[in-house]
């Protein structure tokens, strides 16, 4: 016979379900894990039971709508770095914080949940299509947005780019500028030397760094001197920039050029946590604070978070503005540097320099055959809204802006138009190395021993065969996004591959092309992000020494030697 337990938990089995809801409950999970029966509830008044749970439901909606805003309130500190915590806690944050808003709803709105919340949504939509509510615009700092926009149509770009008279005058300053950097160099016929820096984040930035500092320490500081022309996407361009700084720096005594290699740690620390922080906690609900840069005011969003956090990790060193590098690259003393932020609008480059450059937004002509006009000049193009008093920090912004990790650039103008990332366009930036060479082509001919093109790679290039492999159904699902995704940069490398052979061909002096990779062949690659590990620090750190750079370096020793 059965036992009395054993009975008892048959006959809770084996009751009808008389609850209108369609569930009940008979069993739960005790302490030790055990399973254990629910007691009757019957002798509760129900009235008095929905009473309570409504209760409840009401102070937990009160609870997290609190708990919301003072996770709203924490973006208020998000610059202090007590307060900064990892990207992936912020991403938990967000993902919390929505959470939390559904679960208010459902305490509210019960099963009419969804279709609540899909009628708001399409309302919000509908709304904000008309008013421009849900439009945040990011601002290049320094730039005057309140005066009347500036046209943007195909007459407005053929005015830049057509200009005859104003292409020569500034042909005339950058000659003067290439012979005072000739001066500088103390050689007769020096070989001119142009850096491409390709994008990838923080590893990029490192990796330009580093190779800059080697060269200039292996040449006994006789290599940065000779570079004119730098040029790049995203993350390369950071380095780049940085390291510019610190020897321009070094020729007024503020540092001494042996002491720049010691400032690389600087360029490497993280930018990825205050600008996800600023995501979840600021720029994806509501924006609070603005920021005062000089007579203008803007909103502060990740943007000013990230030209924030990068003037503190490298001490404040590139917090100038364009026209603050004007004169010492007019003098010859540091490399001209040209940012090509991509505009989202129409595909179009946005070409940003110190230097007027009306000559490099020149359509490619031959013979009766005009190309389209697709590089715009900022400086002319916003000549009305104080264009050299952008902020440098700006600028390499505008150049590095990864899609929703940074937001996009909104200029001035009428209609307005967004940049993103240089690299969308050109990775290296062999399209605007071309251009410069090619506009004073008759003035290396006749006073250089040619040119070498420098390419800074964050990748090893990858032109070999694939190798013929069974593929699943997930394989195949997954295989057009990662045709495209994957072999962005590759279709970049065919391009420009191309590009440069034809160029090379015509050309009337010798152009080298050295190319430094950062191949990591045997260890982990390092993240295409804003963070970098200590281990991928010293990982990139060590590709200086792999076999295929070392003889690069030779190569380029040889060239500057001869």
């Amino acid at each position: 016979n059965p036992s009395p337990r054993a009975k008892k938990w048959y006959k809770r089995m084996r009751k009808k379900q008389r609850s209108h809801s369609g569930w009940r409950v008979d069993t739960y999970i005790g302490k030790s894990f055990k399973l254990k029966l629910a007691r009757d509830s019957k002798h509760y008044d129900n009235e008095l039971l929905k009473k309570v749970f409504l209760q409840n439901h009401l102070n937990a909606s009160i609870f997290e709508i609190t708990l919301f805003i003072s996770f709203l309130m924490l973006g208020i500190f998000r610059e202090i770095s007590f307060f900064i915590i990892p990207a992936g806690a912020s991403v938990i944050l967000l993902c919390t914080m929505i959470l939390m808003l559904l679960s208010a709803f459902r305490s509210w709105f019960r099963g009419w949940t969804i279709p609540i919340l899909f009628f708001i949504f399409l309302l919000f939509n509908l709304v904000s299509s008309q008013f421009n509510i849900s439009s945040f615009r990011n601002y290049a700092y320094g730039l005057d947005y309140s005066i009347q926009p500036a046209e943007y149509s195909i007459q407005a770009l053929k005015n830049i780019a057509l200009n005859a008279e104003q292409c020569e005058k500034d042909l005339i300053i950058g000659k003067n500028a290439l012979n005072n950097w000739l001066t500088n160099t103390g050689e007769e016929r020096p070989y001119l030397i142009v850096t491409n820096s390709s994008g990838g984040g923080l590893r990029s930035a490192l990796w330009n760094f580093e190779i800059f500092s080697y060269l200039d320490s292996i040449t006994a500081f006789d290599f940065y001197k000779k570079v004119q022309f730098s040029t790049g996407a995203s993350g390369g361009m950071i380095g780049c920039a940085y390291y510019r700084e610190l020897y321009l720096r070094s020729l007024t005594n503020e540092i001494t050029p042996e002491s720049i290699s010691e400032h690389g740690h600087n360029i490497c620390k993280d930018l990825l946590n205050p600008v996800a922080l600023s995501i979840a906690t600021n720029d994806f609900f509501v924006r609070l604070k603005t920021c005062t840069d000089g007579k203008y005011v803007y909103r502060k969003d990740r943007g000013y978070t990230f030209e924030n956090q990068l003037n503190l990790n490298t001490d404040f060193l590139m917090d100038k503005r364009l026209i603050d590098y004007q004169a010492p690259e007019q003098l010859g003393k540091i490399p001209m540097m040209l940012f090509s932020p991509t505009i989202n609008n129409d595909s179009r480059r946005m070409l940003i320099s110190s230097q007027p450059i009306s000559y490099m937004c020149k359509p490619f002509n031959c013979g009766t055959y005009r190309g389209s006009i697709e590089d715009i000049e900022f400086n002319q193009l916003l000549k009305a809204h104080d264009p050299l008093n952008l902020k440098f920090t700006s600028a390499i912004r505008m150049n590095a802006t990864f899609p929703y990790i940074l937001p996009q650039v909104c200029l001035p103008t009428t209609p307005e138009i967004n940049l993103m990332d240089a690299g969308i366009r050109d990775n290296i930036g062999i399209k605007s190395t071309i251009k410069y060479i090619d506009a004073f082509a008759d003035w290396i001919e006749e006073n250089t021993k040619g040119v070498i093109i420098i390419q800074i790679r964050d990748t090893k290039r990858h032109f070999k065969l694939i190798e013929s492999t069974n593929t699943n159904l997930a394989n195949r699902i997954s295989a057009p996004l990662k045709t495209f995704y994957g072999n962005f940069t590759k279709v970049h490398d065919y391009n420009n591959d191309q590009l440069l052979e034809h160029f090379i061909a015509d050309s009337k002096f010798p152009i080298q092309v050295i190319s430094f990779e950062l191949t990591q062949e045997g260890n982990e690659q390092a993240s295409l992000s804003f963070h970098l590990t200590e281990l991928e620090k010293t990982q990139i750190q060590r590709e200086i020494n792999s076999k295929m750079n070392k003889e690069q370096f030779n190569l380029l020793l040889n060239l500057l030697q001869e």
